[in-house]
């Protein structure tokens, strides 16, 4: 958790390639949602298909938590994907840009059991809070020189 550019979804995805052996997944959440509401639209795949390949991979990264809108629908998909990877052990990791106390108030204002199952059953919770990468290489790269 914390401010944007801080390494999150690099030390996620480095996570996944370092783990190539376990079935592993990286998704944005919000690309997830949307996979599974086009599933409605289509016949490819269903959204049991969907999940389920989410929900059985050995280590799963869920990125961007927090960034789609909280509809009952994505919050019963986010509660569905850590409750069931939970009863089946398996490892997740959460990224998201908020800071500890937003992203519980986040959580117990949705849902009370989600809150409980990410923040109680957590072994690790990590605040990336140091300057964004991104913009600090921006600015040195994009100063004004004189002519």
């Amino acid at each position: 958790m914390g401010k944007t550019g801080t390494g999150k979804t690099h030390i996620g995805c480095a996570a996944v390639n370092f783990l190539q052996k376990l079935r592993s997944k990286y998704i944005i959440f919000n690309n997830l949602m949307r996979l599974l509401l086009n599933s409605f639209k289509t016949s490819e795949k269903s959204e049991y298909d969907i999940l389920q390949k989410y929900i059985c991979c050995d280590f799963l990264v869920l990125d961007e938590i927090g960034l789609t809108n909280d509809s009952e629908y994505t919050m019963r998909t986010l509660y569905t994907l850590v409750n069931e990877r939970m009863l089946r052990e398996k490892a997740t990791l959460l990224i998201t840009n908020f800071k500890y106390d937003e992203y519980k108030k986040y959580l117990y204002k949705h849902d009370e059991r989600l809150y409980s199952r990410i923040l109680a059953k957590s072994n690790f919770l990590f605040q990336f809070d140091w300057q964004d990468y991104r913009a600090k290489n921006i600015s040195a790269h994009h100063r004004y020189r004189s002519p």
